[in-house]
């Protein structure tokens, strides 16, 4: 599991990090021997707790209360309910031990006219499979320095991966989305300097 986790997240880090942005944005990693990054976290639990299973690596729990003391009344407005009438929790943790769970890359724009991109890829083990997980979020500037702590959806995608399989497809995936969110940021860029001031 280890040697897996090591070179998928090594040769990702080595793919995504050799660019041609380098001119326009930082590059920072961070990696976590747990799930500890919030954007991914509903995103995963929804993906695992559906999925059969033969192990408890990784819990995924979701549960729903309505928040109302009257269950009976609770029942009845059910139907009509939004989710402000209920409490949600969301439980996800990984139960047997890594020193890689999660990776998060975060390109830091050299420019304010650029947003943030945040790449988060987690590694969810299971007795004959890891599932991968990719949640990629643009975060637009709050203040001078300063980036909003929850982006917009880029990208989310998962994929199965047999413990003795190569990885090779996956990181390419996962590089081309980044690639394009990125030369999409330019681009955008771009047209607002090319624009004339009012």
């Amino acid at each position: 599991m280890s040697t897996f986790v090591d070179t998928f997240m090594d040769d990702l880090i080595k793919k995504i990090t050799t660019s041609e942005f380098a001119d326009f944005f930082d590059i920072k990693i961070i990696e976590h021997s747990d799930f500890a990054e919030p954007t991914a976290e509903k995103y995963i639990v929804r993906i695992l707790r559906n999925e059969d299973r033969a192990d408890n690596f990784v819990t995924a729990k979701y549960t729903r209360k309505f928040r109302g003391g009257n269950t009976w009344a609770g029942i009845a407005t059910m139907a009509f309910a939004d989710t402000e009438m209920f409490d949600e929790n969301w439980e996800l943790s990984l139960n047997c031990m890594m020193s890689r769970a999660q990776l998060r890359v975060t390109f830091i724009p050299k420019f304010m006219n650029l947003n943030q991109i945040v790449l988060v890829v987690s590694c969810a083990p299971s007795l004959d499979i890891c599932y991968i997980f990719e949640a990629t979020t643009q975060h637009m500037l709050r203040d001078f320095g300063k980036f909003d702590s929850s982006g917009q959806e880029i990208s989310q995608r998962w994929w199965k991966a047999d413990w003795l399989e190569t990885t090779e497809g996956v990181i390419k995936q996962i590089a081309a989305k980044l690639d394009e969110a990125v030369r999409t940021q330019l681009e955008k860029a771009e047209e607002r300097l090319a624009k004339p001031n009012m």
